[in-house]
This record gives structure tokens, sequence and C-alpha cells, in this order.
């Protein structure tokens, strides 16, 4: 399997180390607010997500295959930078009646490795997060501990695992919102006990170099698929809120929907794959530090497209989820960018847009980078406000995609927020701290390794975001734990079948 990656110059390398070491004290975790519409099209990365793969269920057949799929056929397609697996690897039944009740099965673990050992998923490529069926009647985890990827390499239920690209560094971790009680469903509880939200407190305190964190579990860490909240989960939110992390994904319910939570992380689930025909599996990608995503069914997957610049302002099937990352479209350039990750398991025959139902143009294929089509339009013939941005595909079959896109009247400033600009000259200004630095480099790092000291830096609206240029019908009672179903016409950048 053959995954095309950019390539990390050496100094490039040094010099963002030694630019995180002198920006500690200014950087004190993710922010989400360096999300920016911009012109350069290089600072892109994306991943796979699938969840509910439920190896070896008796009641919905296929699941092995559309694993199969998906590690091999979409993967050669999509080409992502890694994929994640959002619990329930497997199943926990027996091939006979009842069907609860008999975990762990340890041949549906063979099962589940000889798929993903077989389609040639490694540990620095493929993260799977344990799920509550993996856990059932398996006191202390011993099976994810000892069978799954990732259970096995890093020796722990909660992995965490990072993206260091030239342009900045990246950070995920997993939640394990279950496998605390071992006991079969129903009586199964979801809670994350104090020692797995130490763990937590301590991965994102190692990580706060990164530009983003961005979180994984089977559950929604903060309420239950009943109502019911999860034990320790608001104590999660504060991790989260200190740590700005904004964009969290799982599983679980077999359906997909958004949400905001009350400290501001878009929540996001997705469908199952293993026992649904739905959107069976997501592509989220970070455009300049911009989040966006786009689902689709393994039964029909494609074209698949996920459009990256600008990025949807309103989430959900209805549009009723306010994306507070989101950054504004300036209402005054004459060649405002639009870029898409376009898939298809054909050579795609065109890619064109339209605003509303007026300006339209053409994309056009990247030379440099994979599936990226990017063209420009004159956002000056667009006024401030809420705007429809479709793209239609022409590929193994046409299909067509729409976003909210927010316009503001400001300045058509298109620069990504970067410390790479300022490298060589950082470099060669400080070649060694003086005294005073070193000692309030200490002093930073004795803040960052203690959450309870620092400020909660999540702004209340980040710079040339979305969150109050969205017109008043959507606004305060849309962010307060609102949580939209989403039909076929999808999520952000919406597959219309």
């Amino acid at each position: 399997m053959i995954r095309t990656k950019m390539p990390i110059p050496g100094a490039m390398l040094a010099a963002a180390a030694l630019l995180i070491l002198l920006s500690a004290r200014s950087a004190p975790a993710s922010d989400p607010s360096l999300a920016r519409y911009t012109d350069d099209p290089s600072r892109i990365f994306w991943f796979i997500q699938i969840s509910d793969l439920h190896v070896h269920n008796i009641l919905a057949a296929g699941a092995e295959e559309k694993l199969t799929w998906v590690l091999t056929t979409a993967t050669g397609i999509v080409d992502p930078f890694f994929i994640v697996a959002t619990g329930d690897l497997t199943d926990s039944t027996l091939a006979t009646l009842p069907y609860y009740g008999f975990g762990p099965i340890p041949e549906e673990w063979d099962l589940y490795r000889s798929i993903v050992d077989g389609a040639g998923m490694t540990a620095d490529f493929y993260y799977d997060v344990i799920g509550n069926h993996d856990a059932y009647g398996d006191d202390g985890a011993s099976y994810y501990l000892s069978r799954s990827v990732q259970g096995s390499t890093q020796n722990t239920t909660q992995p965490d695992w990072r993206l260091d690209l030239p342009f900045g560094s990246y950070h995920f971790v997993a939640v394990a919102t279950t496998c605390n009680d071992w006991a079969q469903w129903p009586f199964d509880r979801m809670e994350i006990t104090d020692a797995e939200y130490n763990e937590l407190n301590d991965n994102l305190s190692a990580n706060t170099d990164s530009r983003l964190t961005i979180g994984a579990a089977h559950h929604d860490y903060i309420r239950a698929k009943n109502g019911t909240d999860v034990i320790n989960g608001a104590r999660v939110e504060e991790l989260f809120t200190t740590y700005r992390v904004p964009y969290f994904i799982h599983g679980h319910e077999h359906d997909l929907q958004t949400r905001l939570s009350d400290g501001g992380v878009i929540i996001q689930r997705i469908d199952s794959l293993g026992q649904s025909d739905g959107y069976n599996f997501c592509v989220h990608a970070v455009d300049s530090d911009a989040i966006s995503f786009a689902c689709s069914s393994a039964n029909s997957a494609w074209p698949l497209a996920v459009i990256t610049a600008p990025v949807d302002a309103r989430l959900s099937g209805d549009n009723s989820v306010n994306n507070p990352y989101a950054p504004t479209v300036p209402t005054t350039c004459a060649e405002a960018p639009l870029r898409a990750l376009v898939f298809d398991a054909v050579p795609v025959v065109s890619v064109t847009f339209w605003w509303d139902s007026g300006a339209a143009g053409g994309l056009t294929a990247s030379t440099t980078i994979p599936s990226q089509w990017t063209g420009t339009f004159d956002s000056t013939a667009l006024s401030p406000g809420v705007h429809t941005l479709g793209l239609e595909v022409i590929g193994s079959e046409t299909r067509d995609f729409e976003i909210q896109v927010v316009f503001e009247d400001r300045t058509c400033d298109l620069t990504p927020d970067t410390p790479d600009e300022d490298m060589e000259e950082t470099a060669e200004a400080v070649e060694e701290p003086s005294a005073e630095e070193t000692v309030q480099q200490e002093e930073v790092a004795e803040v960052t390794q203690d959450p309870e000291a620092q400020p909660d830096a999540r702004p209340d609206t980040a710079p040339d975001t979305a969150v109050d240029a969205i017109d008043g019908d959507a606004a305060a009672d849309d962010v307060d734990e609102t949580e939209g179903e989403v039909a076929e016409s999808g999520c952000g950048c919406r597959t219309v079948s």
C-alpha cells in the first residue's frame, strides 16, 4: 500500500522545534483560533474514520467484507495520513443465540486481526479505540490490550498520537468511555475513571506544542445514548476547554449527527461500518487549521468530496449547529481561493462550483497534492452574510455537495497564521537563552504541567470566524447542546446521493 506524503526537510524540523520551545509561553495548548481562510493549498492533511466494525456480528452479515474494503480499496483511493477506528472492533457474540453474554470471544479478535494485518495496517497508521463490545466480560480489557493494534502497542485503553508536519504538529487523543465495569449490555455503563482522567490530562499536557488537538472515543464523552450523563464526562469537558480541543469524533449510536458542547467542542459521531448501509466512513480534513469532513456509504462511496476552503459554517443535516471555528470569507477578494479533496475510483472528469443560484466556475486538479482540486472566485460579487456553496463532481457518477459559508466585509487577508515565516529570524536572533529567559521557560514548563494553573485560553470568538458573523436566526440557541439529525444530504461537505 503506497501512501503519498509531503516531505519534511530536516532544517525545517529543527527550526520548528526551536520555535516551539521559544514560544511555549505564548502557546500553552491547542489553538483552534489559528484556523484561517488562506490561499496556501499545501497546509493540509486528511484521515479516514470508521466506527462500530462489529466483526463477527451474526445478525448483520458483511461486516468483515466492509472492513476489508475500507482498509484496502477505500484507503488506496483516499490515501489518508492515517485511519482511526472508534470502537466496537468486535461484536462479542457467539454464532448462536442468545445474542449477548459470552464475551470476550478469542475467535473474533483473531478474525479482526487477520483482516487488519492482512490489509497491511501498522501501528503508525491504524489507530483502533476500544468500544463497549470490545470490553464485555473482559475484566481489565485484557483482549483489547493484547490483541488490538494500539492496545498491544501502547499498552493503554487511551492511545494518543501526533502528526509532525512542515507546517506544524497535530495531536490526537483517545478517551476510554467504556471498559470499566466489564458488564454485558444492558448493564454496562459509561465512565471515565480517575486513572483514565489523569492519563488523559498527561497526554494533553505533554502535547501543548500542537497547533490542534482532536479527541476520539467510542461514545460521546458527555452524555449517553439514553440521555444520562457519562460519569466524569464533565471533568473531561473541563480538560478539553482548558486545552482548547475544538473537535471530537465518535460512534456507538449508529447514526450521523453533530452537536456543539457547552464548552465549544464540536462533537461529531458517525454511522456504523459493520451494521449499517448508510454513512459507513468519513474523511476528515484539516486545511490551514480549519477542519472539515464528509461521509459516504461503503455501498455507494464515490465520488466523495470534502470542501476544505472555505469550510462549512453550519453543521448537521438541517444546518442547525454553528461551527465556531469556521473562518469567514472576505467580500474584498477578486481571486478568493476554493479548494476541495475529491476521491473517486475512476478519473474525475470535472469539478464545478456555484454560489447560491448564481456565479459558477470550475476547479482544476492539483499537480502537487493528490486528490486536491483548486480554483478561485470573485468574492466582491457576494454580500456579507451566509451563502450556499455548491460543488458538482462528475466521475463514476455525478454528485452534488453543498456547504454554508459566511462572508464578512473585511480586508482580503489570505495569509496563514503560521510561525514558519519567522523561523529564520528567530533562529538567528536566539542562539542561547539568557538567564532571565531560562527562568521564564522553567516557569512556563511548570505551568504547562499543571492544567489547573492555566487560564481558560479558549477565545469567546476566534479571530475571523463565523460565530459572530452568522445571521441572528442561528445564534445562541443553536449553540446550546444542539443536536441535528443528518439526512442523506449529509454533514459538513454533504453528499447528495
